[in-house]
């Protein structure tokens, strides 16, 4: 098998917001879970909770909460394109057509397929089309993040947005491997890192 490219080294960017933030995840869901019946505290528990989706991303090594990324080539890689991890959708893949004719738009089923595993890749087929040579005309956008976010990882993220609720004053703050049962519930979810 040919040479995987790094996905890091393709420049997957992530675009704008979460695409969703589960109503499991809303403010009335956490203060809910918080037990909290006022709307003093919103705008610092809406922080908390984008705080605990980051955390759990970044344990898991995955985005938790759908998310797009954008990456721009020059040409259609000629080897299997390392996704960010999560990867569930490529949303689109637009190129500038060699010929000259403008721009295009390939067709998941005739031109590239998503092979998925411990880290999802794009393959293009041979009967995608030839793209003008030149950095841009490819642009790929892929959709990454769970969809829906399973259960254990809801838990762990509202443990970690009270847990950050109770300790808002503190001196010094816990890490996520100090979380033990969060830890737990987030293992299963966290990509198997490369050596």
């Amino acid at each position: 098998m040919a040479a995987l490219q790094s996905w890091s080294d393709t420049f997957w960017k992530p675009v704008g917001d979460y695409l969703s933030i589960p109503a499991s995840l809303s403010l009335a869901a956490a203060k809910l879970h918080l037990r909290i019946d006022h709307d003093d505290d919103d705008a610092s528990i809406n922080a908390y909770i984008l705080a605990a989706c980051a955390a759990a991303s970044g344990y898991c090594g995955r985005p938790v909460l759908p998310q797009y990324y954008d990456c721009t080539l020059s040409d259609k890689p000629l080897r299997p394109l390392l996704c960010p991890p999560g990867t569930y959708q490529v949303a689109n893949v637009m190129y500038m057509a060699a010929d000259g004719s403008g721009l295009g738009m390939m067709d998941g089923n005739q031109h590239y397929y998503v092979e998925h595993g411990v880290r999802p890749l794009l393959v293009f087929r041979e009967t995608a089309p030839a793209v003008l040579g030149g950095y841009g005309n490819l642009a790929i956008r892929v959709a990454a993040g769970f969809d829906p976010l399973p259960h254990d990882a809801l838990v762990a993220i509202l443990m970690m947005v009270g847990t950050m609720y109770e300790n808002r004053e503190t001196v010094s703050p816990l890490t996520l491997k100090e979380y033990g049962a969060v830890q737990l519930l987030l293992d299963r979810h966290s990509m198997p890192v490369a050596v």
